[in-house]
């Protein structure tokens, strides 16, 4: 609302862009709500078990990884990222990116 007098060099209070906008009927658009659902947890499907909630906290780099992946949107599709965390140094070890779901075993170690 306030981009564009600024853009063309006038300086107006936000109070007065909203009058003028009302006078001449116009409103802005509000964002709504976006939600990710990236999981459902609605099915009968068995759950992996939480296995390193089991083991005792790494006391040394090296010991235990864990590794996640997510999706990321661009212009040319989804962009799929893989990486790999040291749990004692919480540092990234390893990453990989690819168009497609399917990373295998690329995956780069540091």
């Amino acid at each position: 609302m306030e981009f564009v007098p600024k853009h063309f060099g006038h300086t107006h209070g936000r109070n007065r862009i909203a009058r003028l906008m009302r006078q001449q009927g116009l409103w802005g658009c509000r964002q709504g709500w976006f939600r990710v659902r990236t999981i459902d947890s609605r099915h009968d499907l068995p759950i992996a078990p939480n296995r390193l909630a089991e083991l005792p906290s790494p006391n040394a780099p090296n010991q235990q990884w864990v590794a996640d992946i997510t999706y990321i949107p661009t212009a040319e599709g989804w962009l799929y990222l893989a990486g790999i965390m040291d749990r004692f140094s919480r540092r990234i070890v390893g990453w990989a990116m690819s168009l497609a779901a399917k990373l295998g075993r690329r995956c780069c170690l540091k």
